[in-house]
């Protein structure tokens, strides 16, 4: 029985190394300090590029306004009653762009949701965040999780 625990123990081990998100949420901060958004949009250069490694990846603002998302899902609403729509392009070392398609909420900050999702093991090199009015941000980040 001793060699049958160890071996278990061992795959076990093995099997978490290789799922590498296992109950891990990611969160990559892009840039941490203050910045604005409007119709010009703002971009942020990934070096190291960023990555998707677990089933699901959002680029997650924190916003300095209270704010509820907004039915269809790409656009919020602030408690000045302001509505604001967000669009984000994501390209990749390959110059191809995935476009944003909503938004949600997660513990108080916009996440800005990708489907289909970015492919895994591709490198992010460029952010870009465009809104239809002036918006103030406190950061941005890469959230990458395993969505239940």
């Amino acid at each position: 029985m001793n060699v049958y625990h160890r071996i278990l123990t061992v795959l076990s081990f093995l099997c978490l190394s290789l799922n590498g998100c296992y109950r891990a949420d990611r969160e990559t901060v892009i840039d941490k300090t203050p910045f604005i958004i409007d119709d010009k949009g703002v971009i942020f250069q990934c070096n190291p590029p960023l990555v998707r490694r677990c089933n699901t990846a959002t680029v997650r603002i924190g916003l300095k306004k209270d704010w509820e998302p907004e039915p269809p899902w790409n656009s919020i609403k602030f408690s000045d009653g302001t509505r604001v729509c967000f669009k984000c392009f994501l390209t990749d070392s390959n110059d191809k762009v995935y476009e944003s398609n909503c938004l949600g909420k997660s513990g108080g900050e916009l996440d800005i949701r990708f489907d289909p999702p970015v492919p895994k093991k591709i490198g992010i090199t460029q952010v870009k965040i465009i809104t239809d009015a002036v918006v103030e941000c406190t950061y941005v980040a890469w959230h990458d999780f395993q969505a239940k």
